[in-house]
């Protein structure tokens, strides 16, 4: 009865069941033997059975999958195109585009370089005694590696960034001289481009190629700075001239390099307070930009020359303004040598002496009488040739960076360093508070560039004649215990002078290769007094010439009666000595004085 049952239940109720599976089950016996394809046409999909050739036709969309291949595929060729009709096109904006890529590039090398500057010197100096063995060799080292990241940096970013490591490159006085000895590369190498970015610039600001502007254009470049490079070249009237032709992506990238700078100038100031120099960038943006204008630098050689006339050892290249635009600037061909060349001016038998005396009558002229002052005078940018005379004549090239002083900070410094150099701590003290600055004898250490010394009992203060390696690490460690006074000082003074630094210490560092040859800061000096009574915006009269003459000639009654008080009183001291009434060594008593 149960079996029964059990057949007539699997029978009649399991029946439909099976009905519903049978096609499943055939599908998936038949899928053993079969593969699929899947293909679309309009909204229909089509599966084929390869085995049985089969077509099941059902309705329903493409996957994401297809979509997406199709826009990424669109996208490319109309971002392709677009890109193409740009560069062919519209080379200017094709060219900033790039410029805005690599801009980003420049900005994360130089956020990563001063990250690790600043986390180096943090790791390495931990837990470090400042006056221990340990820490001296470790502070070394990380002098040396930084010095080598920031020298890298700034070459692969090239630019403006060049710019401002040339000039860190002449503070040997107050930076480490792992830093100088790495930025030192920064003076004579530079990236050059190629030909083809050089037609490019004379195709946009002449309609023509140099092959059609000269006579003859060698594509090879003579010479590259930071912001141009030179070639030689010849007009077609037969003049021989040099072609300074400017980096064509420099005045697009000024901007965003200004911007970077600034932010990392920004970042380093909070991690490290001492170090706030974003105030220089902002101040000195206007003078840097009017840098990457050639017809402004034309102008300022013009006007130097016409400034420097009555120095007949001077000279100012002659400039050809039909052959110029403001990213190119053709002048006259020099033939001379570097000023730091020191084999070639021996083959031209030049003296030293002359030249020295020379180069520093040229800047304190500019400096304490003109007002306007050549900012950038590294070795570069001033030649020596022989003149007609046979002797050497100074060649000023490059007037793209200069200074104006105003007429009362001009005066002002002139009576300072007047002050400075006969020793009178009031009047030192007067005209430092003039320029706006309280700390008179930081301000006249910066100024002077070397240490001072005041004997006892005296109100009177003596700069030493001749800076020892004693001295030069006596700079460096005033620099590093106040800091923060320097800083003060700097801010305080008028930001012209911070250019005016510049060319004294670009000077300093040329005599120096000379072997200091002659007192800077006395034939300096002279040129103060004479700047007393000059004015280049009129005609000085001859009761200014005589009054100038006369105080020049007080000044130097006045320097000799102090040089043979000196020689006298050392005199007096070894004749002591010789009688056995003072100390056998007499060294740190002549230092003193």
């Amino acid at each position: 009865m149960l079996t029964a049952s059990l057949s007539r239940f699997s029978l009649y109720q399991l029946r439909p069941c099976a009905n519903y599976f049978r096609p499943i089950l055939h599908q998936r016996s038949c899928c053993r033997h079969a593969t699929y394809t899947r293909q679309y046409v309009g909204r229909y999909q089509f599966t084929r059975m390869q085995s049985t050739n089969s077509v099941v036709k059902t309705k329903g969309s493409p996957s994401k999958g297809y979509w997406l291949r199709r826009v990424c595929l669109a996208s490319l060729i109309i971002g392709g195109a677009t890109a193409a009709i740009v560069k062919i096109f519209y080379p200017r904006k094709w060219r900033r585009w790039i410029i805005t890529i690599k801009g980003f590039n420049r900005f994360r090398r130089s956020i990563a370089i001063g990250l690790t500057m600043s986390i180096l010197y943090w790791w390495k100096l931990l837990r470090l005694n400042p006056d221990s063995d340990e820490y001296n060799i470790a502070i070394k080292a990380c002098h040396q590696h930084a010095s080598e990241l920031m020298t890298r940096g700034i070459l692969l970013n090239g630019g403006i960034y060049v710019k401002l490591g040339q000039g860190l490159a002449t503070m040997n006085h107050i930076l480490p001289k792992e830093y100088i000895q790495s930025l030192e590369i920064l003076r004579d190498k530079a990236l050059t481009r190629g030909y083809k970015e050089v037609e490019d610039i004379f195709h946009e600001d002449f309609n023509m190629k140099p092959s059609e502007m000269f006579a003859s254009f060698d594509e090879k470049p003579i010479a590259a700075a930071s912001l141009a490079q030179v070639h030689r070249a010849v007009t077609h009237q037969g003049d021989e001239v040099a072609v300074k032709i400017q980096y064509i992506d420099l005045r697009d990238r000024f901007y965003g390099d200004m911007i970077t700078i600034r932010f990392l100038l920004n970042v380093v100031q909070l991690m490290h307070p001492k170090f706030g120099f974003s105030w220089v960038i902002r101040d000195l943006e206007k003078t840097l930009e009017s840098e990457l204008d050639f017809e402004h630098e034309g102008a300022n050689g013009e006007r130097s020359a016409r400034e420097l006339k009555h120095l007949p050892f001077v000279h100012v290249p002659r400039i050809y303004w039909n052959h110029s635009s403001k990213r190119v600037l053709t002048t006259e061909f020099i033939h001379g040598v570097k000023l730091n060349d020191l084999e070639r001016i021996q083959q031209m038998n030049l003296d030293l002496v002359d030249i020295s005396s020379k180069l520093v009558k040229a800047f304190g002229t500019q400096i304490f009488s003109t007002g306007f002052v050549h900012a950038d005078p590294h070795p570069a940018n001033v030649f020596v040739r022989k003149g007609k005379d046979n002797k050497s004549e100074i060649v000023l090239l490059d007037h793209g960076l200069y200074q104006e002083l105003e007429p009362t900070d001009r005066k002002n410094l002139c009576q300072l360093w007047k002050a400075a150099i006969l020793g009178d701590e009031e009047e030192i003290k007067k005209y430092s508070q003039a320029l706006g600055v309280e700390d008179h004898l930081n301000f006249i250490t910066i100024l002077m560039m070397r240490p001072f010394s005041r004997p006892k009992g005296s109100d009177r203060i003596s700069f030493i004649s001749k800076v020892t390696k004693q001295d030069k690490k006596q700079m460096q460690d005033m620099a590093k215990d106040h800091f923060d006074k320097i800083m003060l000082i700097l801010k305080s003074m008028p930001t012209s002078m911070l250019l005016v630094f510049r060319n004294l210490n670009t000077i300093r560092s040329l005599l120096q290769v000379y072997g200091n040859p002659i007192n800077r800061h006395i034939e300096l000096a002279r040129c103060s007094i004479e700047g007393l009574n000059s004015n280049f915006e009129r005609k000085t009269s001859i009761q200014q010439r005589i009054q100038s003459q006369y105080q020049l000639f007080v000044f130097n009654i006045h320097l000799r009666m102090d040089d043979f008080k000196l020689w006298l009183f050392r005199t007096y001291l070894r004749f002591l000595q010789f009688i056995g009434r003072a100390p056998k060594d007499l060294t740190p008593i002549l230092q003193a004085m």
